[in-house]
């Protein structure tokens, strides 16, 4: 098979597939090319798409059995970001599914703790989706939780960067493709440094560093039970500012700026190596509950996670993961499953998690679902 990624400068958020695509080509599976997005056209995308910013959507195009498919692949966090270019694709697979929303076309059900307030505007998009987009519906697929972030920070010395640059250069003008192996070998790097995060001995019952974006008031609840039980836990938390918005309600009743930072314990300084060292990876999600990179990095080590009920779906039941739901308002239970982890079970959970991570999300397993999924929509 070949896969062309129309490559722009927006969708960090996809390179954990696009990591997995690499790795096929490497093994002699596909023929992957990058090329930039402004040739997207060749492929018959619209000058909207080749010409235009996006953010979180990468456009690619697969070739089954002498056939084009376009195929966008959605990284936003939440069902209310779908984007009206579906109607460019073959396939649109996003990492926010719902089936409730894109095969029932109604509004995901939810925990009691939201009051209509928080979901007012949800639902007027959601309904804004089914009139304007429902048509388009049937092309989306489910896919993974946005991936842990692989950018890898070091920069190459002065004469990788100068062979880099004419290898890049003169691909260009040869074969009018990008030149992508440096960017897989650090790839490489980042996946080894991250599988190296799993090897990290439990410090602390639970770290946390969040912003006061998406239903406030819920997550201070949390921040506060966190504080709560810090005298008798080792808790690292900070709850940063965010401006109030109209899109959970918080416009209507905002928090106080003066009581923030919240801070409880020592400062984190790194967030990913710490979180590696915890009991329980807590996070207050909502409808986009945390399908950003930091809560699949969790997963990747295998800890623990506390989350709200998911209102997002992956391609795969997510409950083969060994997961709690939190369900209310406050928090109240927080300690109690604290108290049910202990050093044992810390491990045997780590090791299922990391398990049905490498079974169901790892680059190469991504990849592969992509491309089976396509192909089994050209039979």
């Amino acid at each position: 098979m070949k896969i062309i990624w129309y490559r722009h400068g927006h969708e960090n958020r996809n390179d954990w597939v696009r990591y997995g695509l690499m790795l096929l080509h490497i093994d002699g599976q596909v023929e992957y090319l990058e090329k930039d997005l402004a040739q997207a056209t060749e492929s018959g995308y619209s000058q909207e798409v080749s010409s235009g910013k996006h953010r979180h959507l990468s456009f690619l195009v697969l070739f089954v059995d002498r056939s084009a498919r376009k195929v966008i692949i959605d990284g936003e966090d939440s069902f209310i970001h779908l984007s009206d270019l579906i109607q460019e694709s073959d396939l649109y697979f996003t990492a926010s599914y719902n089936s409730a929303l894109y095969r029932g076309r109604k509004f995901p059900g939810i925990d009691a703790w939201y009051s209509e307030t928080d979901i007012h505007w949800y639902k007027n998009k959601v309904d804004q989706l089914i009139t304007q987009l429902g048509d388009q519906f049937h092309k989306i697929k489910p896919f993974i939780p946005i991936g842990p972030d692989m950018n890898w920070k070091e920069q190459p010395g002065f004469l990788s960067t100068k062979i880099n640059s004419l290898r890049y250069r003169l691909q260009k003008a040869i074969y009018k493709t990008n030149h992508w192996q440096p960017v897989k070998r650090n790839f490489d790097k980042r996946f080894t440094q991250l599988l190296g995060l799993r090897n990290e001995q439990l410090m602390y019952d639970v770290v946390l560093k969040d912003t006061l974006w998406g239903w406030p008031s819920h997550r201070i609840q949390l921040h506060k039970q966190l504080r709560q039980i810090s005298c008798t836990r080792r808790i690292c938390a900070v709850l940063n500012w965010h401006e109030p918005g109209h899109h959970d309600g918080s416009i209507l009743s905002p928090a106080d700026r003066s009581n923030f930072p919240m801070i409880t314990g020592e400062e984190i300084e790194d967030y990913e190596l710490l979180l590696s060292r915890s009991r329980l990876g807590t996070f207050a999600t909502g409808f986009h509950w945390g399908w950003r990179n930091i809560l699949t990095l969790a997963l990747f080590v295998g800890i623990p996670v506390i989350m709200d009920t998911p209102v997002l779906e992956a391609y795969f039941d997510m409950g083969e993961f060994s997961l709690l739901y939190n369900t209310s308002a406050d928090w109240n239970d927080l300690e109690e499953h604290l108290d049910n982890i202990d050093n044992t079970q810390w491990l045997r959970i780590k090791q299922q998690n990391q398990q049905v991570f490498d079974t169901r999300m790892s680059p190469r397993v991504t990849a592969a679902y992509l491309i089976n999924t396509v192909k089994q929509a050209c039979a």
